[in-house]
């Protein structure tokens, strides 16, 4: 009896130890099922990536459309109208894939005869921003990837929003404006780790990637990247049709080709992170030739290369009141009365206050190393025909920004800005050459200004045989970017980005064509805008 009553229990714990296993079993195949169900959902990013890409150029027809029959700035109507064409963009490039994994964009509560997922909520198509020159606009969706495999059912949502920047900005609105991606001698001018750029970064031509280093990482954009990635630019648009976007390691590639995503493109050490989004296919136009700007007092150097100091004096409110420029020979003394500068013996010139044009030869320009250059309520614009050669600091008794922004810790920081109202500003062209920092500059330049070359570059003149530091307030606008280091030589550059610059000038710069210049999309709502 005893002998039957063992084998009995050993056949019921057997058999519970079967069913364990079964049930194990059965649950370790839910579990695999459910971890790739994840992961195809989790691929699913990277199509979206590309789905946006297609979506943003439906929503750039759109804006562009709206912008050529109505004022430059959206309405809320209008922006209900595009969110809709969105969607509509977004349906036909989504619904008629059978294959896992699923994408589903929501723009609006209903994406291929779908509903919004519950939970999820899509806040109202807005105004970020409204500028006299450029506005923003904000336009939230929702990503829903889900994968499946078996009965296994994974979903993810991908909250985001596409940013809008339209208008008819100053190329002085970027802190880099750019013609093309490559230097005065034809060689790629790299965007490369050490720099943090803070304001809106364009380059018309292809831009190209540099190396990163553990201790140097970056390029950091913290405002948008944009760029035509245009083979060639002239002011009517690409002669040389689309191009691609350039990686030092890798080459040229295409910008749906980009991986892992558009949106977050990485090849060996070419990572430039865009923590406010990039639009790899915006409009290519090249930088406005302005030529004979209008009035100026015309100071002839007689062809030949001269020191130019400037001094600006102000009225508490007013324009710049006195010009006081220094050729060596000679110093031209200018006074303001009633919106027009005289010389010293009281003839007039007919010119307005803000704008001092200097005809012939290359000006140098330089200000004390140990004071401020410059100070105006107003702004003041400097015009050269030939190049402006800086050798020493130009920067204001107040300026917007005490700081460059650079990296801490591998993590970029913003400059410190705490002076936003300020109304000083000042303006350098070059009609027809370059804008240069001299060879007999010190170690330590300190520069801030919106500078302007459409035909030049900005360039050192000669690599330093050590390492110097240039550190530049304001924007730059050139038909090139040439490099400021070579070999571990050169001049460090520190930059940072002056806000005013989003809504207000230099005095007398052109303004760009009327255009939406940026449509991209960024990840999850409230991030930098």
């Amino acid at each position: 009896m005893l002998v039957l009553l063992s084998l009995l229990l050993a056949a019921v714990v057997a058999g519970s130890t079967t069913v364990l296993r079964w049930q194990g079993a059965v649950a370790a195949r839910e579990r695999a099922a459910a971890a790739l169900a994840d992961a195809q959902a989790a691929s699913g990013r990277t199509l979206m990536d590309g789905v946006l890409l297609g979506v943003a150029q439906n929503i750039r027809s759109s804006v562009q459309a709206r912008l050529s029959a109505s004022p430059p700035f959206l309405q809320a109507s209008e922006l209900a109208a595009i969110r809709q064409g969105a969607q509509n963009a977004a349906d036909s490039l989504t619904c008629q894939n059978p294959n896992p994994p699923r994408i589903r964009i929501f723009f609006t509560a209903r994406a291929c005869g779908e509903p919004l997922p519950q939970g999820q909520s899509l806040p109202e198509p807005a105004t970020l921003h409204q500028g006299p020159n450029a506005s923003r606009y904000t336009l939230p969706f929702v990503g829903v990837l889900r994968g499946e495999l078996g009965e296994a059912r994974q979903t993810r949502v991908v909250p985001g929003e596409f940013h809008i920047l339209a208008g008819s900005p100053s190329p002085s609105f970027f802190q880099l404006y750019a013609n093309t991606g490559y230097q005065s001698d034809g060689t790629p001018s790299q965007f490369r780790g050490e720099q943090v750029w803070s304001g809106p970064v364009y380059v018309a031509g292809i831009p190209v990637f540099g190396r990163t280093y553990r201790n140097l990482p970056g390029p950091f954009f913290l405002a948008p990247f944009l760029t035509g990635v245009c083979a060639g630019v002239s002011p009517t648009g690409c002669p040389g049709g689309r191009g691609t976007v350039e990686f030092v390691d890798v080459g040229a590639i295409r910008p749906e080709g980009l991986w892992p995503s558009p949106f977050t493109p990485c090849y060996g050490t070419s990572c430039p992170k865009f923590s406010a989004g990039v639009d790899w296919q915006a409009p290519a136009y090249g930088l406005p030739e302005v030529l004979g700007w209008g009035g100026g007092v015309n100071l002839s150097l007689g062809g030949r290369e001269a020191s130019v100091y400037l001094s600006l004096g102000s009225v508490s409110g007013g324009p710049a009141t006195r010009v006081e420029i220094r050729t060596g020979a000679e110093t031209y003394i200018y006074q303001a009365r009633g919106g027009i500068l005289y010389d010293a013996a009281g003839s007039s010139q007919v010119a307005p206050v803000a704008v001092v044009r200097l005809a012939g030869g290359s000006a140098r320009v330089a200000g004390p190393v140990d004071a401020p250059a410059w100070s105006v309520e107003g702004g003041l614009t400097l015009v050269s025909e030939g190049a402006i050669v800086l050798e020493g600091n130009l920067f204001p008794d107040t300026p917007a920004c005490l700081n460059p922004a650079e990296i801490v810790g591998a993590v970029p920081q913003a400059a410190e800005c705490p002076n936003p109202t300020g109304t000083g500003m000042l303006g350098l062209v070059s009609e027809t050459s370059d804008i240069i920092i001299g060879r007999n500059s010190p170690p330590e330049v300190y520069l801030a200004a919106s500078l302007l070359a459409p035909r030049g570059a900005f360039r050192p003149e000669g690599i330093p045989p050590e390492m110097r530091r240039l550190t530049l307030l304001g924007s730059v606008a050139v038909q090139h970017f040439d490099d400021f280091v070579r070999s571990g030589r050169g001049w460090s550059l520190r930059l940072a980005y002056d806000p005013r610059l989003r809504d207000i000038r230099p005095p007398g710069w052109p303004s760009l064509p009327l255009s939406a210049w940026g449509v991209f999309p960024v990840y999850a709502w409230g991030s930098p805008r």
